[in-house]
């Protein structure tokens, strides 16, 4: 939290502003009774909702395993647009649909990213890339929360970016995807999303 490089924030400023937002005050005395808040309880609030994301079982998971008819034909399009037009299995791979690597994907111009830390400018503007399991329940999009919905994300991609560097070149092109093949790609894409919820214990 106080990171420069994350939320630059101090606690003892967390602290004033939580306490200064009558909700909040309200929630954490029901789940902390006794205990207000203070960088102890934060921190507890913070874990249980981390140990709450969980990604379980998906349409597509099921239609994967054999269920042919656990998403829809319109979603199978979308699956084989993601993997081949669209390439966005090119970052997005493998069961939890992330190579784990950065990528610059042309959002902003000023925020340096990972190239900042490690000083390295081929990954200037590069961020981490994010699972897309339950990308459809996980708006806003992108590192700096630019863009609002999967329908943006899609058109983003779509013209390439917003800012074309030679970084940017790396990963993503213009697509050229029409009205119904965006549509079916977003589509697939909600197929990821959990169909049911598990939390782990505390």
């Amino acid at each position: 939290i106080e990171s420069p490089d994350e939320m630059n924030l101090k606690l003892s400023e967390l602290i004033k502003r939580l306490r200064g937002n009558p909700e909040y005050i309200s929630l954490f005395s029901q789940a902390f009774p006794g205990e207000g808040i203070t960088t102890g309880t934060i921190a507890k609030a913070l874990a249980t909702f981390e140990r709450g994301l969980i990604s379980v079982d998906s349409a597509f998971d099921r239609w994967v395993s054999g269920e042919e008819n656990a998403i829809s034909p319109k979603a199978q399009k979308g699956f084989l647009i993601f993997n081949h037009q669209a390439k966005c299995v090119t970052c997005h791979s493998g069961w939890n649909f992330t190579n784990g690597s950065f990528a610059d994907t042309g959002v902003t111009q000023t925020d340096l990213g990972r190239g900042k830390v490690v000083q390295l400018e081929s990954l200037n503007h590069a961020f981490k890339t994010p699972t897309l399991r339950d990308v459809s329940a996980r708006a806003p999009y992108m590192h700096n929360g630019s863009l609002k919905s999967l329908e943006e994300v899609v058109e983003h991609y779509n013209k390439g970016g917003t800012f074309v560097r030679n970084s940017t070149k790396l990963f993503i092109q213009p697509l050229n995807l029409n009205l119904e093949e965006k549509s079916e790609l977003i589509e697939f894409l909600k197929t990821l999303k959990s169909e049911s919820r598990q939390v782990a214990s505390q």
